[in-house]
């Protein structure tokens, strides 16, 4: 496994403990992975690496990290998740189950029609996603940072992305424009985690939530936003 770019000891030795290094080197193991490059995005608990795959595609490796698990929050979004109900209580089981968590949660979004990665693989803490980003490798931006050209067409296209998720018993639960990439010219969402299924405990809140992000930014793009969640909850 090559580490490229990674001069910085402090991220080696935060990211790439043994259990971690052990996980990438089975991914290399089965033909899923050759390299890690540059990082992309971090935050407390995750970062984002930009990859490639033996024939040199790019991907994009999240990493989750055990060390820094906010364990009350990730057990927030996890009990209610009937798919998740026998996961043990430990800081380790519980990050591991995050991982498979998102997976699955981009899996059921793509079968929506839902604007986002495609999930490639996963194990353990490791997650590997299709790359955003040009053919160079640079990353697309997040929509908080780079404002789209045309924010009426990026509201309704996420407004219908909530629509298509809720329909299909999903919700984002995190949603606003630190979790939205501006890719080809259209908004892609990212980071789904912590997305629960409609009948999570906190779903309505969690969609309210999401609805209310989108809402606020776009609003203060000029955008006539709508009531998208009576919409939704009130729809017979």
């Amino acid at each position: 496994m090559s580490f490229e770019k990674l001069s910085e000891g402090k991220i080696l030795d935060q990211v790439f403990d043994k259990s971690t290094l052990m996980t990438l080197y089975s991914l290399e193991s089965s033909g899923i992975l050759s390299s890690i490059e540059s990082p992309i995005s971090s935050g407390k608990e995750s970062i984002v690496f930009r990859a490639r795959s033996p024939k040199g595609c790019f991907f994009a490796v999240k990493v989750y990290l055990i060390k820094n698990c906010n364990y009350k929050k990730m057990l927030s979004y996890l009990q209610g998740d009937s798919r998740f109900t026998s996961v043990k209580r430990d800081t380790r089981s519980m990050v591991f189950a995050f991982c498979a968590k998102e997976h699955r949660n981009l899996q059921r979004a793509r079968e929506l029609g839902v604007r986002c990665p495609r999930p490639i693989a996963y194990k353990n803490n490791v997650l590997i996603e299709e790359f955003l980003g040009d053919k160079e490798g640079k990353p697309a931006p997040r929509m908080k940072d780079i404002p789209p050209d045309d924010p009426k067409i990026f509201y309704q296209s996420i407004s219908e992305d909530i629509k298509k998720m809720w329909k299909g018993k999903l919700v984002h639960g995190d949603l606003s424009e630190y979790n939205v990439l501006v890719f080809e010219d259209a908004p892609w969402i990212i980071d789904m985690s912590q997305s629960v299924l409609s009948s999570h405990p906190e779903a309505l809140h969690f969609l309210k939530r999401d609805i209310y992000n989108i809402n606020k930014y776009f609003m203060k793009k000029g955008v006539e936003t709508s009531d998208l969640f009576e919409e939704l909850v009130k729809k017979p």
